[in-house]
């Protein structure tokens, strides 16, 4: 598809926008441009009334939605074949190209959908209830080991690379970090941190996280 499109994206509110951002630019795909939306807008809500970034938009006015499948597009297009290779896997390891979507899906779906549960409500972005907050939090307790106890006893996700999988889990993990995921929380979950700060400063993100600043307690009530 040779068709200029357009790259919906708001990297301040929303992670999963954050890394098909970084690819259009790292790669220099001139014929996706990036634009910033507000999910509000009548403009956007017209063409996407499931109001979901990140989208793309074709001139012939194609859509693609689903940050899995925006990243996996972009990066398939890229001129990086060893970068490409080594964030994708190869086909002739199907089983690590099947471990980085595990851990894509497992972040991206799973995880960060009930960290939002959790944390959004606690500072002011949905509306809050307590036992919806409370259920949301017991199951991000029970996800949140699967991470810690794999990434005690390996270095990265899938294997001694940085793959689309860390990156991936690492932009859903920053939401958390900003938010809930407080010093005590990282005190008690060693192997995550020290991952996470291994991802952040990776050649990819570090541009974008490097200013990027922990919260200290995590807020009990709305703020």
């Amino acid at each position: 598809m040779n068709e200029e499109s357009v790259l919906y994206v708001n990297t301040a509110k929303y992670c999963r926008t954050i890394l098909p951002a970084i690819f259009v630019q790292r790669y220099q795909i001139d014929k996706i441009k990036i634009e910033t939306v507000d999910l509000e807008s009548p403009e956007f809500k017209k063409m996407f009334p499931y109001q979901k970034v990140p989208v793309i938009r074709t001139q012939t006015d194609k859509k693609l939605t689903e940050v899995m499948a925006i990243n996996h597009y972009l990066l398939s297009i890229s001129s990086n074949k060893e970068e490409r290779e080594i964030l994708l896997g190869t086909p002739d390891e199907p089983w690590i190209q099947a471990e980085i979507i595990r851990w894509q899906s497992f972040a991206n779906s799973d995880f960060l959908n009930e960290l939002n549960n959790y944390a959004k409500p606690l500072v002011g972005l949905a509306p809050y209830d307590s036992k919806a907050v409370a259920e949301a939090k017991r199951r991000v307790d029970i996800m949140v080991p699967i991470f810690e106890d794999h990434l005690s006893s390996n270095t990265f996700l899938v294997n001694e690379n940085i793959t689309l999988a860390d990156l991936t889990a690492a932009t859903c993990f920053s939401f958390g970090f900003t938010f809930v995921l407080d010093k005590e929380w990282r005190q008690n979950h060693p192997a995550i941190v020290r991952w996470f700060n291994d991802v952040i400063v990776s050649d990819i993100l570090y541009d974008f996280y490097k200013s990027f600043q922990f919260v200290e307690k995590r807020p009990n009530q709305p703020q």
